[in-house]
């Protein structure tokens, strides 16, 4: 080694130097970060995007297993004795009938609630958000209801309490269960257009490539803000109508979209395909009867403003 060498060695950095390489490794984190945060998110999204996918590919398994039938929306999981969840075959949480059980056994081989049976029994916890499942979106937040309706989207941890029913021995047990499901079915879709739930085929669906079957909504009410709300009643929706809508229930219409992906979300389309829209795009103003957008976004199929 030369003395040269041996001399810068033995001397090491000044403190000047160290400022200066700790700065310079400052500036490009800051010149990274923003870039590595934008390719994380982006990444999110199109796992999302693949989440809804394959709930198209159950569903679409569904429907042939089924005679066309697609599974139910069920009730809203509010209240353990007018809204728990029941379904028409008077299975409740187990029925493969309920739209979760279906996807979730199309996508993991297991239905939501053998999912949930399983955490009850001391098992792997009901998935939630950073959990991977076909029905968690991995850009989630923990869950959080709306303040004004404790009621409607009891908390507890991050996840919310659905009540549901249980078959046991012929009689229905009303029970609550930890729920944490990222997306919604349309409620609208078959009903009339205020109906809520009611069952059809995919043979009905004439408009398949515009009608929307399943979107992602929101799992904290803090996800919109009053802006959202403003805009809504600008447009003629009416004021107050967006931010206190209750997000813990697993069907629902625009009023409960998300906001995760630049201010909007996914919603899959009767066809299988998948597209993201924004709050703004979804938010329908004007009478809650003309909720359709022709040619775009279709939420009930019997409702005005359909394409002929």
């Amino acid at each position: 080694m030369s003395r040269g060498a041996s001399d810068m060695l033995r001397r090491g950095f000044t403190l000047v130097e160290l400022l200066v390489v700790i700065g310079i490794i400052a500036v490009l984190i800051s010149i990274l970060l923003p870039a590595l945060t934008k390719a994380r998110r982006s990444a999110q999204q199109v796992l999302c995007t693949s989440n809804m996918r394959q709930m198209g590919v159950g569903l679409r398994m569904y429907t042939e297993a089924n005679n066309s039938w697609l599974p139910a929306a069920g009730e809203d999981g509010d209240s353990s004795t007018t809204n728990a969840i029941t379904l028409p075959d008077k299975q409740g949480w187990a029925s493969e009938v309920l739209w979760i059980n279906a996807v979730s056994r199309a996508t993991f081989g297991k239905t939501y609630d053998q999912i949930q049976l399983a955490a009850m029994a001391g098992g792997p916890r009901v998935p939630i958000y950073d959990d991977h499942h076909v029905l968690v979106c991995p850009m989630a937040i923990p869950a959080a209801g709306v303040a004004s309706n404790p009621t409607h989207d009891p908390v507890s941890g991050d996840y919310f309490l659905t009540w549901g029913n249980t078959n046991v021995g012929g009689t229905l047990v009303p029970s609550q269960r930890q729920t944490f499901i990222c997306y919604a079915w349309n409620y609208k879709l078959f009903g009339p257009t205020t109906g809520y739930g009611t069952m059809g085929k995919i043979t009905q669906i004439r408009n398949a490539s515009c009608t929307c079957v399943i979107f992602e909504k929101r799992t904290n009410a803090g996800e919109v803000t009053t802006d959202d709300d403003a805009y809504y009643a600008s447009q003629g929706g009416g004021a107050n109508k967006v931010t206190p809508t209750q997000v813990g229930r697993f069907k629902g219409d625009w009023k409960r979209f998300s906001s995760r992906h630049n201010k909007g979300g996914n919603i899959l389309f009767a066809d299988g395909h998948v597209a993201l829209f924004t709050m703004h795009d979804v938010l329908t103003p004007g009478s809650a009867l003309d909720m359709n957008k022709p040619a775009t976004l279709i939420w009930s199929i019997n409702g005005p403003a359909t394409i002929p």
